[in-house]
């Protein structure tokens, strides 16, 4: 019997009023349209329907399903209004409330015709009587949805169509077949197929479109119960995780790549979960959001993450415990922040792994996260089973390699949440060297050896040898990894670069050998041959065997025979016409850090045995420069000439030894950073302040004047720039902006300070005490090296500097005196002009004035910015023109202060006016500087003075009248007259926002 729609009518009539403008929200209650689906589905669903049947005309949608008819109750609830519209109220969205009413964004009357039940509804809840339509076959429920805009609404519901997926069956658990056709024509199927699997149901979801291929997938769902808070029902939380099949391979879990939080059909809300999570979540009334801030909404998750951590010991018994099942858990933190909805997930999962044997282990086997290590590379895992992991380790039974599958490479996200997040050590071959120790290796067998050293031979980083001082070079280098034949251990080298051990020759030997055994594996010979050992040779002789004999200690204790020595000297020479590079270089360092020549001391005339880099070649030079130094000794004359040579090239010298760094292609030495000053330093035009002499203190302290001659001629002139120097300092290393500071080198400071230089037979000076002209015969005239020593200037000299002219020009002047006084005018620098201000206070009211109503710069906007208001120039000029002109009519450059170069046609002198201040809001005649072409170009192309500092000298200065600045490297001085100082501090004050 159908219901008594009239009185249902009038009921709603008076519930919710004759209007129905205040109801028209159903019409954009969902952000899309076409959601109105799944609210059918759920009505059906709600009903035990097992299958669903959409058809789509242009004018109207059908629905058919066959679950149970409708009721009365089914009739008040799908016409009346839930409290669920209420929009602070997210709990009562129930069947035929809300949802049925997403149906009005496309028809104003649905019909409805079910059982007994024939209605149409009116005004959203008004209920009619409708002519009876049977929903046909074993259907037992129809709707009728006209159209009220055909167009539009049949071609998005067609879209809806197409985009449905098998995935909306997943969680349902009466309906299990979905069809949708368009005008009469299937365009797709949904087909759901459970199967009950022990503690979970094992889901087969098929999707069938017509001309294409059927879509399948299968999942495994688990289920716990949750309690509805003051009730005695219960609702379920499920998860869902889709299976793969390789070839005839066990199925294994795979991560999705989108999971949607399903609350019966797919929501809006991403979870960034690799598997799919459904629960009776609280949802907006559009059901398009979930609300996070919800008790009930957080227990459903902290239940759902208790439900995972419980399924993982039960998945990994029924042999799906996989990387790809640890690729589909909540790995990625960034997605799961601390006020996350599903942090308690992330959280509840990093905690079961880290504390239970979850994670599968290399060879089978799971371990939990304290206990697992993760290996960088297979070689490494495959060097370090677990016997011998353990050891280096010193852990227990359970420690374990993880799983070969998880690497850097193929599972990154995984590798970094493992190492993050559960703290896993990654044991990368460094790290495996820097715990590696005697102990270890020790306990291994010669084959484990051997295969080590076949794994060293492709990881050079480890026994790399030194690459600069203070560099231990590989963390292995060091440590005593090589097995001797004895079967004991050592390290490759010692600390002065010389082998601990060789490779074994085919006879017996008694140099220290790499075990025998070991080196029969090719693998690990390649490693000891790259590694840099060889089997014993003359060199190796010589280092080990001979030059030990010269240790100091050694030849007190047994003194070596003239003819003992001599066979060690040929044995030397025949070792360094080795054919490997390699060993005649570690020969000639060993070789010049030993005492292995002898050499007669010059005071004493003893012979003793030193380092070649100490004894000097006989000659009359040397003899004379190195007279009465007990520190001196040259080589003894039992070596023969063929042999000098050979000496020589290990550190005999037949000079004198100059210490000092080589410039670079600047032409600057490079002094290095000091980080307690924070400064770069350079010595500029190769200036060194280390530069050291041997023997020069000596020589200087007691000198004669032969010697003094040899020091002058012989080690002075030639290196004359690295006797006094600049040094540049900065703190940047560009130098921009640096200091100047003139020093004496280590060198320059004994041959200044000292009385060495004769100016008649026994009489000695220091530099500063005579001039060139002083000096006996024998010394060169070299201005250079006199400059830099102090000296005194000769009158004749100091003409010559002051004229610009060699001394020898002197007598040609001197004939000539009226054309010497003419060229000298031209030739010196014009008097700089007085321009003394009258009134500086007014005089600096008016200016300022004046410059607070300049003209503010303009730019024309172009792809660079061009400056178009500077057109002071003329007036500028014209400012400055008087301003630098002296009383004798010459204008003098603020810069060099000479005369200007040139005059034009006119008779004016031809100068630059260049802005002084830059970064001035405005533009200012009195902001510009008078000087010279070549002055001009310096300061604007190599001008390495900070603007501020300019600035704020500027605005500093009083009395002086002078502001330093660095030009093209060099330190100068802008000069100003008061007049132009006054107006340009008054020019600066004005600006409102100063220059950077």
């Amino acid at each position: 019997m159908a219901s008594d729609y009239e009185r249902i009518r009038d009921d709603n009539l008076r519930e919710y009023g004759q209007g129905t403008r205040h109801l028209e929200f159903f019409q954009r209650l969902y952000a899309d349209r076409t959601h109105f689906v799944f609210e059918l589905l759920q009505n059906a669903e709600d009903a035990g329907a097992t299958s669903v049947r959409f058809d789509l005309y242009h004018d109207r949608l059908e629905v058919r399903h066959n679950g149970r008819p409708f009721d009365e109750r089914d009739v008040r609830g799908v016409c009346g209004v839930g409290e669920g519209t209420k929009a602070d109220d997210l709990t009562q969205i129930g069947k035929f409330g809300i949802g049925f009413k997403s149906v009005y964004a496309y028809s104003s009357c649905p019909e409805i015709h079910s059982g007994d039940e024939h209605f149409r509804i009116e005004h959203y809840v008004r209920p009619c009587a409708a002519q009876a339509v049977e929903p046909g076959g074993t259907w037992t429920t129809f709707f009728l949805l006209p159209f009220a805009d055909p167009a539009q609404a049949f071609g998005e519901i067609e879209e809806r169509f197409g985009s449905l997926q098998s995935q909306t069956l997943l969680f349902l658990r009466h309906i299990s077949r979905i069809e949708c056709s368009v005008e009469g024509k299937i365009c797709s199927s949904y087909v759901r197929d459970p199967v009950e699997s022990g503690s979970c149901r094992r889901v087969r979801l098929m999707e069938r479109v017509p001309g294409q291929e059927d879509k399948e997938s299968e999942w495994l769902v688990f289920e716990r119960g949750v309690q509805v808070p003051e009730k005695n029902d219960f609702v379920r939380v499920e998860v869902a995780f889709k299976l793969a099949r390789q070839g005839s391979a066990n199925d294994t879990i795979v991560p999705i790549q989108e999971s949607p939080l399903v609350v019966f059909f797919p929501t809006a809300k991403e979870t960034d979960l690799g598997f799919l999570i459904q629960g009776a979540y609280r949802t907006t009334p559009a059901r398009d959001n979930i609300p996070r801030v919800d008790s009930w909404n957080r227990q459903l998750v902290a239940e759902t993450a208790t439900l995972v951590a419980d399924l993982l010991p039960v998945l990994r018994d029924m042999g799906l415990l996989t990387v790809g099942l640890l690729e589909a858990m909540p790995i990625r933190p960034q997605n799961f922040p601390e006020d996350g909805m599903f942090r308690a997930i992330f959280d509840r999962v990093r905690e079961t792994l880290r504390e239970d044997a979850l994670l599968p282990a290399h060879g089978g086997g799971f371990v939990d996260g304290k206990q697992a290590k993760l290996a960088r590379g297979a070689e490494l895992r495959e060097l370090l089973p677990e016997q011998q992991l353990r050891v280096l380790f010193e852990g227990g039974s359970d420690l374990k390699w993880l799983a070969d599958k998880i690497t850097a490479d193929k599972t990154p996200e995984l590798r970094n949440y493992l190492v993050e997040e559960l703290g896993i050590e990654e044991v990368t071959p460094e790290a495996f060297a820097r715990r590696f120790g005697l102990d270890f290796i020790a306990e291994q067998a010669d084959g484990w050896v051997a295969k080590f050293y076949g794994f060293l031979d492709g990881q050079k980083a480890l026994w790399r040898a030194p690459r600069w001082q203070g560099d231990s070079g590989g963390p292995l280098r060091d440590k005593p990894f090589v097995r001797l034949q004895d079967g004991s251990h050592v390290a490759t080298f010692r600390s002065d670069g010389l082998p601990n051990a060789h490779l074994p020759p085919s006879g017996e030997t008694d140099y220290p050998v790499v075990k025998r055994e070991i080196v029969e594996q090719d693998e690990a010979l390649q490693f000891l041959k790259n590694l840099g050992l060889k089997e014993p040779s003359t060199v190796t002789e010589v280092i080990e065997k001979v030059l030990p004999k010269y240790h100091p200690d050694a030849i007190d204790a047994q003194p070596l025979s003239a003819d003992e020595h001599a066979r060690d000297i040929e044995k030397v020479f025949r070792a360094l016409k080795t054919d490997s590079q390699h060993d005649k270089d570690l020969l000639v360092g060993q070789l010049k850090r030993t005492c292995f020549l002898r050499a007669t001391n010059v005071v004493t005339g003893q012979t003793s045995f030193k380092q070649p880099g100490d004894i000097y070649i006989r000659s009359t030079d040397l003899e004379l420069y190195f007279a009465g130094n007990p520190n001196a000794y040259f080589l003894a004359a039992e070596y023969a000439d063929n042999q000098v040579e050979s000496l020589c090239q290990l550190g005999v010298s037949r000079t004198v030894r100059v210490q000092c760094r080589q410039p670079g292609s600047d032409g600057s030495v490079m002094l290095g950073y000091y980080e307690g000053e924070h400064t770069y330093n350079r010595g500029t035009r190769g200036f060194d302040p280390k530069y050291e002499i041997d023997g020069l203190e000596y020589a200087v302290r007691h000198p004669s004047s032969d010697k003094a001659v040899f020091v002058w001629n012989t080690l002075l002139v030639p290196r004359s720039h690295l006797i006094r120097g600049c040094v540049e300092s900065a703190t940047r290393s560009n130098f921009r902006p640096a200091k100047m500071e003139e020093k004496l080198s280590s060198a320059g400071r004994l041959v200044c300070d000292l009385p060495w230089l004769p100016s008649a037979p026994a009489t000695f000076h220091r530099p500063q005490e005579l001039s060139l002209v002083d000096l006996p015969d024998g010394f060169r005239r070299d201005e250079d090296v006199a400059r830099a020593l102090g000296m005194k200037a000769p009158v004749s000299e100091a003409l010559a500097r002051e004229a610009g002219v060699a001394p020898e020009d002197i007598e040609y002047l001197r004939s000539n005196i009226d054309e010497f006084r003419r060229w000298r005018t031209k030739r010196s620098k014009a008097d700089f002009p007085v321009k003394e201000s009258s009134s500086a206070e007014l005089r600096s009211q008016r200016v300022a004035a004046q410059a607070k109503n300049a003209r503010r710069k303009q730019y024309d906007p172009k792809t660079r910015s061009v400056r178009i208001s500077d057109d002071l120039q003329g007036e500028a000029k014209t400012y400055l023109r008087e301003l630098y002109t002296n009383d004798d009519g010459q204008m003098v450059c603020q810069a060099c202060h000479d005369e200007m170069p040139f005059k034009l046609d006119d008779g004016s002198y031809y100068f630059e006016a260049v802005e002084c201040v830059t970064g001035a809001d405005r533009e200012h005649r009195e902001n510009h500087l008078a000087l010279c072409p070549v002055c001009a170009a310096k300061y604007r192309y190599a001008n390495s003075s900070d603007p501020a500092q300019v600035r704020e000298s500027i605005l500093q200065a009083t009395g002086e009248l002078r502001v330093p600045i660095t030009l093209a490297r060099e330190p100068h001085a802008i000069r100003f007259v008061e007049v132009h100082l006054q107006d340009l501090q008054a020019v600066l004050r004005s600006e409102v926002t100063p220059p950077d």
